[in-house]
């Protein structure tokens, strides 16, 4: 979970497999829909670990994770990144 100055959160967590995202809006007081942000294009993802992220004084999220893909069936272990709003 990561939060800015003004409030807004970011909650980070796995689901199925996948790394998702869920923003907290502290001018809306409510939380956003959930997003999956670990798909990789072309891949399917086998696991995922505990989603580490910051937030800057924007709002822009940044996260990383540690992963178990799957590409063309061959296993691959990768450090997974995405950056969003």
């Amino acid at each position: 979970m990561t939060a800015d100055i003004a409030g807004n959160v970011t909650l980070l967590y796995v689901q199925d497999g996948v790394t998702m995202a869920m923003p907290y809006s502290a001018t809306r007081t409510q939380s956003m829909t959930p997003t999956a942000i670990g798909t990789p294009e072309g891949g399917q993802n086998l696991f995922a670990n505990a989603p580490l992220a910051v937030m800057d004084a924007s709002g822009n999220v940044t996260a990383v994770w540690f992963a178990q893909i799957s590409v063309g069936g061959v296993p691959r272990h990768i450090v997974s990144g995405n950056s969003f709003r």
